[in-house]
């Protein structure tokens, strides 16, 4: 997912959200896939 990939060249999760939803405002985010760019977002922040 792109989103994914955004997160892990340095975007935040919000970043990244704005990105995806910028480009396709129609897209549907389900909870399982915020909840996995947020951990994964989470995790990237701490190193």
């Amino acid at each position: 997912m792109l989103a994914a990939f955004l997160i892990e060249t340095g975007l935040t999760f919000d970043q990244a959200i704005e990105v995806i939803l910028t480009a396709n405002s129609q897209i549907e985010l389900r909870e399982a896939r915020l909840n996995y760019l947020k951990a994964l977002a989470g995790e990237r922040s701490s190193k």
